[in-house]
């Protein structure tokens, strides 16, 4: 049987290289991260990684794209937050190195 492989998962073996043979997508939501400047983007689940994606980057905000990596095995904590005014929740990952994503 020949499993379909979904746009999402496409995407990322696309956009990642750290990207699994087996992994696969759990879910995916529109966000931003807060670096420089925010970034707009999508959060990607998968059963062994968080990846975000944004077309933009913070240094020319048009050009190569961001990407972050944040294996589950890294992880230590995510704490719901308030992010911004505007925004009245957001998250916070705590990594086991100790900084704050």
């Amino acid at each position: 049987m020949v499993r379909e492989v979904s746009p999402r998962t496409q995407f990322l073996k696309n956009k990642f290289k750290t990207f699994g043979q087996n992994e696969f997508v759990i879910a995916n939501y529109a966000c931003s991260v807060t670096m420089t400047i925010m970034l707009q983007g999508m959060l990607y689940i998968t059963d062994r990684n968080i990846y975000f994606y944004s077309p933009f980057n913070s240094k020319t905000i048009i050009g190569y794209g961001t990407k972050v990596t944040i294996p589950f095995l890294q992880l230590n904590e995510i704490k719901k937050v308030d992010s911004m005014l505007v925004f009245k929740t957001g998250i916070k990952l705590n990594l086991k190195s100790g900084q704050d994503i």
